[in-house]
């Protein structure tokens, strides 16, 4: 079964690309985060129609900051001076955990410095 078009609605008030480019990461990186399984656009129809759409019947617009994030689209969060910052991502789970890893813009982002 094909991907439906992330600018189609999964529910009255939400399409699918409020979920795929809400979070600050994917602001700041604008890396592709399109889901490519067919059950993640299900589990996001699911969720937009029994829990958000009964919460914005209650209380109106909801602003989104946080829902789908890919493998490419890795919870970053800078770290240090602008000028010398680091990214720190998680990678992974052990132990039920995520696993942070901390790496240079220049090593992610493929820069070079020199």
């Amino acid at each position: 079964m094909e991907t439906p078009d992330i600018d189609k609605n999964c529910s009255e008030h939400f399409t699918y690309r409020n979920f795929i480019e809400c979070s600050d990461s994917w602001r700041r990186t604008r890396v592709d985060n399109i889901p490519r399984e067919i059950a993640t656009y299900h589990a996001i129809e699911k969720m937009s129609q029994e829990i958000l759409e009964p919460v914005y019947a209650k209380f109106g617009e909801i602003y989104l900051t946080y829902g789908f994030s890919s493998a490419i689209c890795p919870f970053h969060v800078s770290v240090g001076s602008e000028s010398n910052a680091s990214i720190v991502y998680m990678k992974g789970f052990l132990g039920g955990r995520h696993q942070p890893h901390v790496m240079s813009k220049e090593k992610i982002f493929g820069l070079n410095t020199g």
